[in-house]
């Protein structure tokens, strides 16, 4: 419903358009606005679960800040299992280490000692009298023990050998890295992460509450809405935009001026951005306002309400400001055939309309 101003008796109208008064604004509207915290997060728990608040805890939460967590004795128990999973990987891997070293020295002592045994056999076919029987046997031998040699000398140099013992080790990492996943995804399930700063509000008995601030646990069935937190620090007037003819401004250049009914104040806002359209907004455009900073105090109290805003578009520069019932009866039929540009014509012909809004004129000198 839009908002009449009062008409009251006027003097009558000066000669000079520039006497009249100036103003860097223009009335365009009155609509019903909705205070809103720019950021606002419900806290419902997953799933049937304990609840804890972190020690030092306090209703204004920061950005980012951890305050609260789910089952944090089951937390704490996978922490620490975790812990000791790391430790026993590491000793693996520094065992797999120590045997791939064992057995190496095993193969270098086993090399060693079939060489010596190969010398010797060769030292003996040199310098012993045999007959070819003896020899023959000699050199048979010779040929198994080289043979084995040349197992063991690939056993040392084959990349099977070295790949074997690296897929080891990467299949302790790899179960160290799911479990290490594992736990930081369940962490972050549990821990409760202020993703904006603002003010907590919970939905809790008073009993509970008392002992959430004692430190204490409490129990949450599934899907309970327990808590609420809102940005404080940042509050707009969120404009559903049912009246079209604030598409023929330039949203950027719009703001309000708020009544706050239930204490008697006014807040001003400033065009801050556009919302997607949502089913409250029943598909219609939602023009978003931020609130002064300066008047947040009063703004606080009226997260959630509807208030009565006017609306006003910026000019380029400040203007003469006349209201058009002032001159709505001068020219009846200038006003029919040419508009309120060929009524201000005829009243001042030095003057230049800047913008003609609902109510009243903007005037500047004409260039």
């Amino acid at each position: 419903m839009l908002l009449a101003l009062p008409c009251l008796a006027s003097p009558p109208l000066p000669a000079d358009y520039t006497q009249l008064g100036m103003a860097p604004k223009l009335w365009v509207a009155a609509e019903r606005v909705t205070i809103e915290a720019n950021n606002e997060t419900i806290y419902r728990s997953p799933s049937a679960a304990r609840l804890q608040i972190n020690k030092g805890f306090s209703e204004s939460l920061v950005k980012h800040q951890h305050w609260a967590t789910y089952n944090p004795t089951v937390l704490d128990n996978q922490a620490r299992n975790l812990s000791l999973l790391r430790e026993k990987s590491a000793l693996e891997i520094d065992n797999l280490q120590d045997d791939n070293i064992e057995e190496l020295l095993k193969i270098e002592k086993g090399l060693n000692l079939l060489i010596s045994k190969i010398s010797e056999l060769e030292l003996a076919l040199l310098t012993e009298d045999l007959n070819k029987k003896t020899k023959d046997r000699i050199r048979k031998a010779i040929g198994e023990l080289q043979q084995q040699q040349e197992r063991l000398r690939n056993k040392v140099d084959t990349e099977q050998y070295l790949l074997k013992n690296k897929l080891k080790k990467k299949e302790i990492e790899l179960k160290l890295a799911q479990a290490i996943r594992s736990h930081e995804s369940k962490e972050h399930q549990s821990k409760l992460i202020a993703q904006h700063a603002g003010e907590l509000t919970f939905f809790l008995a008073p009993d509970k509450i008392e002992k959430l601030k004692k430190g204490e646990s409490i129990w949450l069935p599934d899907n309970q809405l327990f808590a609420k937190l809102r940005d404080t620090e940042s509050i707009h007037a969120d404009l559903i935009i049912n009246n079209s003819s604030l598409f023929a401004y330039d949203k950027e250049k719009l703001s309000l001026l708020i009544h706050l009914g239930s204490v008697g104040r006014l807040l001003t806002a400033n065009y801050s951005h556009e919302k997607l359209a949502t089913a409250r907004s029943q598909g219609k455009r939602t023009w978003c306002f931020a609130v002064d900073q300066n008047e947040l105090t009063y703004a606080k109290n009226a997260i959630g309400t509807q208030s009565v805003a006017n609306i006003f578009v910026e000019l380029d520069e400040p203007a003469h400001i006349i209201l058009k019932n002032e001159i709505a009866t001068l020219h009846p039929e200038t006003l029919k055939k040419d508009g309120w540009r060929g009524v201000i014509k005829k009243i001042w012909p030095d003057a230049q309309v800047v913008m003609i809004g609902p109510q009243a004129i903007a005037l500047k000198a004409n260039n």
